[in-house]
């Protein structure tokens, strides 16, 4: 005969019943073999002494354990093994005498790890590796607000490359493609750890330094086309560069007062354009 402790133990969802918030009973198999006990626990205490986290997952979840918000919350656990729970606690009875709250955990790792994946996917482009537009404004944005308050000065770059179209329609699309990873990969060694490197859009790149922002903006705009002479420019068939690739760069420091950080992307992104015109009639005139 089926009975109610059969289904628990059939289940494949931890569960355990957690009385005025310090003792434990009714441990299921899935509960004790999610936290790799072996005996039954009676007391919270003895239940986190076994659980192998660091400690600060063990110091949350003695916060979860101990004050249920709302008579129901949730908890991510995250084991160094790698494997990563879905803790939830439901209260079921309160009155004067007991508490009683049921404690389920629920293995999330292939869950919690697509997330992460698609989380880095959706800030990533696809074709550098380096960050996209989404993230260089979600980045922007947080860090703008940041030195708004400290009074420390960031500056923003915009890269764009001044023959880009060319190459494409010289060379085709594949060789257009390798010419920008390959951008991303000359510009690596000159972005410091406190900069961030974007392409936001097809041939445009952008650089966001958090500190040290005029010192930042001299250093750049002279790295840049050095790193970026390095480019060998040619169809995958030849061996000789055919093209010298050129880039375009506009700066800004910030913050601004009574500016956001999206009229200091404009600004820098007309002295961008400003740097293009005169190379272009400086080069004409020399023609």
């Amino acid at each position: 005969m089926l009975t109610y402790k059969n289904i628990l133990e059939s289940l494949d969802v931890g569960i355990a019943i957690l009385r005025d918030g310090k003792y434990l009973s009714n441990l299921n198999i899935a509960f004790k073999e999610f936290l790799s006990i072996e005996e039954d626990i009676e007391d919270i205490e003895s239940l986190l002494s076994r659980i192998d986290s660091d400690s600060n997952s063990i110091a949350k979840f003695n916060i979860f354990l101990n004050f249920p918000e709302n008579l129901q919350s949730s908890f991510i656990l995250n084991l160094n093994s790698g494997i990563v729970l879905g803790c939830k606690l439901k209260r079921l009875l309160a009155n004067e005498e007991e508490t009683i709250d049921l404690l389920t955990i629920q293995d999330l790792t292939s869950q919690e790890l697509r997330i992460r994946q698609l989380t880095i996917e959706s800030q990533q482009d696809e074709l550098t590796g380096v960050a996209n537009r989404r993230k260089f404004e979600y980045e922007f944005s947080k860090l703008y607000e940041f030195l708004q308050r400290t009074k420390i000065t960031g500056a923003l770059l915009i890269l764009d490359l001044d023959n880009f179209k060319t190459i494409n329609d010289r060379f085709g699309h594949s060789t257009g493609d390798r010419i920008l990873q390959q951008v991303c990969l000359a510009l690596s060694p000159v972005i410091r750890n406190y900069e961030m490197l974007a392409r936001v859009g097809g041939d445009e790149f952008a650089i966001l330094v958090s500190h040290s922002g005029e010192q930042a903006i001299l250093r750049l705009t002279k790295e840049v086309p050095l790193a970026l002479k390095s480019i060998k420019i040619n169809a995958n068939d030849e061996t000789s560069t055919t093209e010298v690739l050129k880039v375009s760069i506009g700066a800004c420091t910030f913050p601004l007062s009574d500016l956001s950080y999206k009229e200091v992307y404009e600004i820098a992104d007309k002295n961008m354009y400003e740097y293009k015109m005169r190379a272009k009639n400086l080069k004409q005139e020399t023609q």
